[in-house]
């Protein structure tokens, strides 16, 4: 996600914060806000695509999700941009990441046990 708002950033495209929106599963959408600094201002969030056409009113989404988005809430610009590894350099923040994996919603599995316990 940052990969991308750096991408906005370098292009020089937005006033900021911005809207970032990428593609996922289950007909959602990951989405974050970054502030100019490429800073994360909102968590990494899941959400379904007509929810969070509701929810964000950015003038302009960037990302893989960008152009459903737009078409799912009726009205701004889309920009699908992808992350680009060049602009690695640019995200000063990284080092201060939790070397974990980051999960934008549940998991859709059940362990064995769960699933016997609820027949």
């Amino acid at each position: 996600m940052a990969l991308v708002a750096a991408a906005v950033r370098e292009d020089g495209l937005e006033t900021w914060p911005v809207a970032i929106a990428m593609t996922g599963g289950h007909g959602e959408l990951f989405w974050q806000m970054f502030d100019a600094g490429l800073v994360p201002i909102a968590d990494l969030e899941s959400v379904p695509t007509a929810i969070l056409a509701s929810r964000v009113s950015s003038p302009a989404i960037y990302g893989s999700g960008a152009e459903a988005l737009i078409a799912a809430r009726g009205f701004g610009e889309a920009a699908p941009l992808l992350p680009d590894a060049r602009l690695f350099p640019h995200l000063t923040d990284i080092a201060s990441l939790p070397a974990r994996p980051l999960y934008g919603r549940g998991a859709d599995a059940k362990p064995m046990a769960a699933q016997a316990g609820s027949s």
